[in-house]
């Protein structure tokens, strides 16, 4: 089918579609109030920036956050020397590119299992 063609249907289905959604039948009293619930909290959010969600640190919860008091919080954490060191570049290239090799030499029965152990070849690699 050409891409003229294809606009075409495109168009023409899309607005068939859209009343198919919205119709009566397909729409149910709940449908219609989680897409005003949706509606107002998008509108909340977007007349609140100062207010980020994010997930909790333990459970399966999302938390509502004061934005500024967030980015000092993690900027204090972050500032802790003793846990955290400031890195040049991302080691996950390498590491991936180790692994990659590691394991194209197991398949092809270049190297034995134990040498391709990952947790040894992350040790070996971030030293």
């Amino acid at each position: 089918m050409s891409i003229d063609k294809k606009i075409a249907v495109t168009n023409y289905l899309i607005p068939i579609l859209n009343n198919i959604i919205s119709s009566p039948i397909f729409t149910s009293p709940t449908d219609k109030l989680l897409l005003k619930m949706e509606s107002d909290t998008r509108i909340f959010v977007s007349a609140h920036p100062n207010i980020i969600f994010t997930h909790a640190d333990k459970g399966n919860v999302t938390v509502a956050l004061d934005k500024d008091a967030y980015l000092n919080k993690m900027i204090t954490l972050l500032s802790d020397v003793d846990t955290y060191v400031l890195i040049n570049k991302d080691p996950i290239k390498k590491l991936m590119k180790s692994i990659k090799v590691k394991t194209h030499l197991h398949f092809k029965a270049a190297i034995s299992r134990d040498s391709t152990d990952l947790e040894n070849l992350i040790v070996r690699i971030c030293r």
